[in-house]
């Protein structure tokens, strides 16, 4: 667009002026006492201003709990802080890395940051990722040599089934094994748990387990001496996202419920298949998208009269 054509010639051109010391007062002195106190840095072997101004982790109010608390955690656990550790000191080299590896799976650019940071992969994503024909990054502008991109941030497509998210969660599993090996048997059994609690539900049920996967793999993504398998400490993430008296599902159909309609607003995936017992006794007051029960015959299901007509 133009205000953005504007907005990248102004930063080209204080990119030029800072280059050459030209409109900007001072610049040149402070160029040269740069590169002096830099030569003078060098040559005393003194560590880079960055460096001296870098906080001590030993005063971190937290680290004396910290060392007590790795005391006490599971191998595999301390064997994922080691590599988040390593991998931290630059995830954009560690990420580089990895795609020049002739190994690299195919995997979502972007969502390597999120597995070698250990944050929660986005599988919506992923999925989208298997359908894509291009890369996900836009060029939008220059700046001399460099180069401005603009990312996407929603997916292309959405995962609303237990097939599709079976097959991000594959794709997800051999991108995070290959910078996380030893993950790989908790991977599996959080798979295999993820898919027995969709076959558990109907159908149209399954748009809750998918939220109850985001939570569980945003909770542990955010608490480092957690594990996938550890199922009994989510049954507060599966009471608020599965059942229908959960917070999670209540506050849900409460900004998607039906428009106009007065009383409390359901969400359409919690309407029960079940004939209305008021409606087929003319005594329900409420509409037919109002009702948690269908309005049909009790006996033949169909919705042109009551089971008394029937």
């Amino acid at each position: 667009s133009t205000t953005l054509q504007s907005y990248v010639d102004m930063l080209a051109e204080i990119s030029r002026r800072e280059g050459n010391g030209h409109g900007i007062p001072g610049s040149s002195q402070r160029k040269r006492s740069s590169s002096v106190a830099s030569s003078h840095s060098d040559e005393s072997g003194g560590e880079s201003e960055s460096k001296r101004r870098r906080p001590d982790p030993s005063k971190f109010a937290w680290k004396v709990d910290d060392i007590l608390a790795e005391a006490g955690l599971r191998p595999d656990v301390i064997r994922t802080l080691d590599l988040l550790r390593n991998y931290g000191k630059s995830v954009k080299y560690s990420v580089g890395e990895i795609l020049l590896s002739p190994n690299c799976p195919e995997f979502p650019e972007g969502e390597w940051y999120n597995i070698l940071g250990g944050h929660a992969v986005d599988l919506d994503k992923v999925f989208s990722g298997i359908y894509a024909t291009s890369r996900e990054n836009i060029t939008v502008g220059r700046i001399g040599d460099i180069r401005l991109e603009h990312k996407d941030s929603a997916p292309a497509h959405r995962i609303t089934n237990a097939h599709q998210w079976n097959n991000a969660w594959q794709r997800t599993i051999r991108a995070t094994t290959f910078a996380f090996p030893h993950r790989r048997r908790e991977l599996d059994e959080y798979g295999a748990w993820i898919s027995a609690t969709f076959m558990s539900l109907n159908e149209k049920f399954h748009t809750r387990v998918l939220d109850f996967d985001k939570a569980i793999r945003k909770c542990v993504g955010s608490q480092r001496s957690l594990l996938l398998t550890d199922f009994y400490l989510f049954e507060d993430l599966r009471n608020s996202h599965i059942f229908d008296h959960g917070a999670a599902v209540a506050l849900k159909a409460s900004s998607t419920g039906g428009g106009g309609t007065s009383g409390p607003m359901r969400n359409r995936e919690a309407k029960s298949s079940d004939p209305c017992n008021r409606w087929n006794k003319g005594l329900c007051p409420s509409g037919a998208r109002a009702c948690r029960y269908r309005h049909v015959c009790f006996f033949c299901r169909s919705g042109s009269h009551t089971r008394a007509e029937c």
